[in-house]
């Protein structure tokens, strides 16, 4: 610490350190202790002019009986940045009214500043990574869906036309193929969210059992195929409506029942639903799928889920996939405040587990859901009996075709707008029912358009509905925000 006092006429007149003569005054005296000076430019007169009229004004108003606490930052003659943090007390004299002298201290606290400033350098890199991060993220969706949007979209036209035995093989290979890689990009997706800090849970009144529903129709016909029974059972202690992420809860029972599809050639497949605890509505739920597959060796349990590994890594691998499935699944059971983790035995079967903590709703506040089907025969398109009048807008000429075409088959009647402008110009020489506007077009964007046309005051403004790539929550929403009437991704 740095100690000294100061009289009334503001000079020091006790101390622990050497005075500094660059401080003094006209008497010869100093006005600070020596290590509390300190200039970029010592013969700069401005700045020790600053310097002065900013210690007596601190000095003055602790002689009017104000206590003063402030940082001070100084170049030693080495070049070196010091701070102090600085306390000046008014001191009274006993029996007298006024305040004789100053009592002043100062701590050292270099190190701690430059802590405090490296951790704040530290998180602005942070930040601006996770936004580097989010945009990228948001920008890879938004590109790799465009062109998948034509390659799937033009498949579900070609399984709807007349085609012979062979070409319908090769159309449902195509698909087959096109789920794969969707199923890829969005596992790739998932993890980057994980890393950017950005998978969030939806949380909703869902049944448990209407998963399970869902689970069994995308399923079925593989374990079918397989020769593999596929049978679940409830603890009745384990609530079948909850308060929970329907999307993401269905999303690690897809991945524990794909993967043990993939590794059993017969025999059965138990999801098994197990109740562990309960605090007033919260319950803690364990769920094992138990398989009768080729089981994992014990040296490798322990790589199942770190991010791009796979138990069988090498070039002469039987399965396929990315490996990123348990690694997303562990992260979204940590959302839920459960785990995961596996048992398993070379030869006799593998039991994968998890668990997760949810609140008990009642049955009503469900919403009510049209029957799952699963869509694993050949595409289908329905058609609908009211000739709808739809406008299109995109820039992109392979979606315009694309939903040209698939809402024509539908019975729709389909104009189509490569641009916000002519998208302006049609709405003003027609009217529509819907317009669907894609939100990425040069010039003009769908947002502006869509803002435009609800500046025209036309007699009767269609619903304008985002039709685009950007499939995150937190766009659909900006989206909403920004005035349009709905979204599909």
């Amino acid at each position: 610490h740095l100690m000294w006092t100061v009289n009334r006429q503001m000079l020091v007149t006790r101390f622990n350190q050497k005075a500094n003569s660059n401080t003094n005054n006209n008497d010869g005296k100093a006005i600070v202790p020596a290590d509390l000076v300190g200039f970029e430019d010592s013969t700069d007169q401005l700045k020790q002019g600053e310097f002065l009229y900013f210690w007596l004004n601190k000095y003055r108003k602790t002689f009017e009986g104000k206590q003063q606490h402030f940082e001070s930052k100084i170049i030693n003659e080495s070049g070196q940045e010091i701070w102090y943090e600085i306390f000046l007390n008014p001191v009274k004299v006993i029996g007298t009214e006024g305040i004789e002298e100053i009592s002043g201290v100062a701590n050292n606290i270099t190190a701690k500043k430059r802590y405090e400033l490296a951790l704040a350098e530290a998180k602005e890199v942070a930040e601006k990574s996770l936004e580097v991060k989010k945009s990228f993220l948001s920008n890879m969706s938004h590109e790799i869906r465009t062109p998948m949007n034509g390659i799937i979209g033009m498949i579900e036209l070609l399984s709807d036309s007349t085609l012979d035995d062979e070409q319908q093989s090769w159309i449902t290979t195509i698909r087959k193929s096109s789920e794969t890689l969707l199923h890829i990009l969005n596992d790739i997706l998932d993890l980057s969210k994980i890393e950017a800090g950005k998978m969030e849970l939806r949380i909703a009144p869902i049944s448990l059992k209407a998963i399970i529903d869902k689970l069994f129709a995308l399923f079925m016909q593989r374990a079918l195929s397989k020769d593999i029974t596929m049978i679940e059972s409830f603890e009745k202690q384990v609530p079948i409506f909850i308060n929970a992420d329907e999307t993401r809860l269905l999303q690690i029972l897809s991945n524990l029942t794909s993967n043990a599809l993939k590794f059993t050639e017969q025999g059965e497949i138990s999801l098994r639903f197990l109740h562990l605890s309960q605090e007033d509505k919260l319950h803690k739920i364990k769920v094992e799928v138990h398989d009768s597959g080729i089981g994992i060796p014990q040296e490798k349990l322990a790589i199942l889920f770190q991010a791009f590994s796979q138990a069988d890594n090498s070039y002469t691998k039987s399965y396929g996939g990315t490996g990123l499935g348990l690694v997303i699944s562990q992260e979204l059971c940590r959302l839920m405040n459960g785990e995961i983790g596996v048992e398993s035995t070379l030869g006799k079967g593998s039991t994968f587990w998890f668990t997760f903590e949810a609140e008990e709703c009642k049955e009503e506040d469900v919403p009510i859901e049209e029957n799952f089907t699963s869509k694993h025969g050949g595409g289908h398109i329905e058609r609908i009996d009211y000739a709808v009048k739809i406008l299109v807008v995109d820039d992109n000429s392979v979606n315009l075709k694309v939903a040209k075409n698939i809402l024509q088959k539908s019975g729709c009647v389909v104009e189509t707008a490569q641009s916000g402008q002519i998208a302006l110009n049609l709405v003003q020489q027609n009217s529509y029912d819907i317009i669907f506007m894609d939100i990425q077009m040069p010039i003009m964007n769908g947002l502006t358009t869509t803002l435009k046309i609800k500046e025209l005051n036309l007699l009767i403004v269609p619903p304008i509905i985002a039709m685009t790539a950007f499939s995150m929550q937190e766009e659909r929403q900006s989206f909403l925000d920004a005035g349009m009437d709905d979204y599909v991704s």
